[in-house]
């Protein structure tokens, strides 16, 4: 039975799918990209809920699969938060992915308090910080990756080769924006998981 988390993610994407339907009707812009990368932030929320019904005393290779195909597709809920920049140009647009913002602040806020307290069932509160701050390294990068090289997760998985020989070629020029990413998922995270408090999965 899904919690009040998941509750309130689901309420907020109906929400988000529902003015984008909208605007697609009435102006014709036509998003799939959107919904496609909607549905790819719902597999990074579905297999962290996975994560969380397997046992967590001993970090197995289960656990250690799931934190990996959840770090593959998370990088898709901060696109949401990032995707706006490049189509927010009046009102409308702003009224249009004001709720795909608030979703995706939403799954990355309650996500990564669950990452952070399997992390810490394993490892001290150094090497559990450390660990974090890598994965939001990794997904500033991913999100670079989406935004830049307009690169998708699957793609990891259609073309691994030709992914991993761009994201070498450009290791250099996106660690500024992962720095930069790294440091506001970090704020976002920090203030999110101070005053928001919300309850687990």
């Amino acid at each position: 039975m899904p919690t009040k988390n998941l509750l309130t993610i689901s309420f907020i994407t109906v929400v988000s799918i529902f003015t984008m339907v909208m605007k697609d009707y009435i102006l014709d812009p036509q998003h799939r990209g959107y919904f496609f990368n909607l549905a790819m932030a719902w597999v990074a929320v579905a297999t962290l809920f996975a994560l969380k019904t397997t046992r967590h005393d001993i970090l197995g290779p289960k656990q250690v699969f799931f934190i990996g195909l959840w770090l593959i597709f998370f990088p898709n809920v901060a696109y949401l938060i990032a995707d706006p920049v490049l189509h927010v140009k009046n009102l409308v647009d702003l009224a249009t992915y004001l709720p795909s913002v608030i979703l995706g602040v939403t799954i990355v806020i309650y996500s990564l308090i669950e990452i952070e307290e399997i992390l810490e069932l394993h490892l001290n509160q150094l090497a559990s910080s450390a660990v974090l701050a890598l994965l939001l390294y990794t997904t500033s990068f991913g999100v670079y990756l989406g935004l830049i090289g307009r690169w998708n997760s699957w793609d990891l998985f259609t073309q691994p080769v030709a992914l991993l020989s761009w994201s070498t070629n450009n290791l250099l020029n996106a660690l500024p924006f992962s720095l930069v990413g790294t440091a506001l998922l970090a704020t976002l995270y920090f203030f999110g998981k101070k005053y928001l408090n919300p309850s687990h999965y």
